[in-house]
């Protein structure tokens, strides 16, 4: 867990009112960004169906509030003890309910509590509480910020999406229509800033990385035998995690060491199986870990691998919290070559984009790094120097100046 370490005051005393209206989100968005502005001074107050994740991250703070409202207005599926009238009623009443009620009606609730509020700034994350955040600015006379973690125009063309048409269509609408009444939108990578800017003409957008630690220990300069690659962070499929211990095999004289957990079980038994296929000496699962321990695992390391394949227009565009992970902590980088990545790979040169669409493609980009440990060395000393520009502390910074010119606009 991160202290706030109050390392400015440039908020300070400004008030931010934060709309929460999915209590099972899993987006990291929400803790950088408040973890920001509380560094410089805020006073935050988190209000709505919050996520029991975000409540813990700030266990060590005074500055921020948090007030549940299980029941945020009109309710949006059926109760009833009958599993057969419950069904009916989910079918019928609550669908159309779903599409014909504006859902600023339907978090009636939060938005009465919320006028009782005076802040400064009301802050949203993401489609779902982008409508209500902005009515909440208009009712309470304050500016309207938005964090968008995804490019949605390309992230709705993700096949999860495929059952899921309406909302889609909603986040898409509701976005062409609110997003031009910001004072602030920020994003995860420059590519999303100019493509946001470009489909809605904003007034102000600014880049967020995805940081999430500062400069620390570093992994060590030179590379023996055997390369020690590694990956951290959710293993949802298109990580492409299966093809990636099976490029493993193709490989010698090097390690693959995978930190986190799986998003279902049957991924989990298709990696073990490969694994126990002759792969247990080269290839070792760690399963969950803490945030805290990023930072005592990953210096061991010398190659930070991200093997995900590019499933919607949303991956070109997004860049993940694991390359700045592993860039603070003086890892080289095997990466996709999507847009925002290969941008990011090229202007530093502390790493490789690499084909990452098969098993032989995968082994053929990671061998590079094998066959060349002073190559590998050479970007490992490149990630050392231009860790500090991709720290937490550096990106908490640009995003408080953010917010400055938002007051001085």
């Amino acid at each position: 867990m991160w202290l706030v370490t109050g390392r400015g005051h440039n908020l300070q005393g400004i008030r931010i009112l934060v709309p929460f209206i999915d209590k099972d989100s899993r987006s990291t968005r929400p803790d950088k960004v408040l973890h920001a502005l509380l560094s410089a001074g805020a006073d935050i107050t988190v209000i709505g169906a919050i996520p029991t994740w975000l409540i813990q991250r700030f266990d060590d703070s005074d500055s921020i509030a948090f007030l549940q409202l299980p029941s945020l207005g009109i309710s949006t599926y059926s109760t009833h003890p009958n599993r057969a009238i419950r069904i009916f009623l989910n079918l019928t009443w609550y669908k159309i309910q779903s599409i014909i009620l504006p859902r600023t009606l339907r978090y009636g609730k939060l938005l009465k509590v919320c006028e009782r509020y005076k802040p400064d700034v009301v802050q949203g994350f993401n489609p779902s509480s982008l409508r209500v955040a902005y009515r909440i600015s208009q009712k309470t006379n304050s500016r309207f910020a938005y964090d968008s973690a995804e490019y949605w125009r390309g992230f709705v063309k993700h096949p999860a999406w495929a059952n899921n048409a309406h909302s889609a269509k909603r986040i898409l609408r509701d976005q062409a229509e609110l997003l031009k009444y910001a004072d602030l939108v920020t994003t995860t990578s420059d590519s999303m800033s100019r493509k946001l800017s470009e489909d809605y003409d904003l007034r102000k957008v600014s880049t967020f990385y995805n940081s999430q630690e500062d400069v620390g220990e570093f992994s060590r300069e030179e590379v023996d035998p055997p390369v020690k690659f590694v990956f951290h962070g959710m293993i949802w499929r298109d990580r492409n995690i299966l093809n990636l211990v099976r490029a493993m095999r193709l490989l010698g004289d090097c390690t693959l060491d995978i930190h986190g957990e799986f998003d279902n079980e049957d991924d989990k038994k298709a990696v073990l199986r490969e694994i126990d296929k002759g792969l247990k000496e080269q290839v070792t699962l760690h399963g969950h870990f803490e945030k805290g321990d990023i930072r005592t695992f990953l210096p061991r390391y010398d190659v930070g691998v991200y093997p995900a394949v590019k499933l919607d227009g949303n991956f070109d565009v997004t860049l993940p919290n694991k390359i700045f992970d592993y860039t603070v902590h003086g890892l080289a980088l095997a990466m996709p070559p999507f847009e925002s990545i290969k941008d990011l790979v090229d202007q530093e040169g502390n790493g490789l984009t690499i084909d990452t669409s098969s098993v032989e493609s995968l082994a053929e980009g990671l061998r590079q790094f094998v066959d060349s440990p002073s190559m590998t060395s050479k970007f490992k000393t490149v990630s050392r120097a231009v860790a500090g520009k991709y720290s937490r502390s550096s990106q908490e910074a640009k995003l408080i100046a953010a917010y400055e010119e938002m007051f001085d606009a």
